[in-house]
């Protein structure tokens, strides 16, 4: 199981690869919002997702997630922290 810490790492890189290095991993904050902050469109925010699925190894369950709730990076990063216990 990743930690939090981790997962937040991950998240991070991988904005970096999805923005093209126009937002550089070691500046992006866990306050930042994944799409106003960083200029991530959804379908940016989708890849992310489905990346952190297949490297944590889970599906999340779309139905009932209240998507407004993940806006941040650290929000992102603590849901699919959880997501590893279900």
């Amino acid at each position: 199981m990743k930690t939090y810490e981790e997962i937040l790492t991950r998240i991070t890189t991988l904005i970096e690869d999805i923005s093209l290095g126009v937002n550089k991993a070691s500046e992006i904050y866990p306050n930042a919002r994944i799409l106003s902050d960083l200029g991530l469109d959804s379908l940016d925010y989708a890849s992310v997702l489905l990346d952190c699925e297949k490297w944590l190894g889970v599906k999340v369950q779309e139905e009932g997630v209240d998507w407004s709730r993940l806006a941040t990076v650290a929000h992102l990063a603590a849901f699919m922290e959880q997501q590893q216990r279900r």
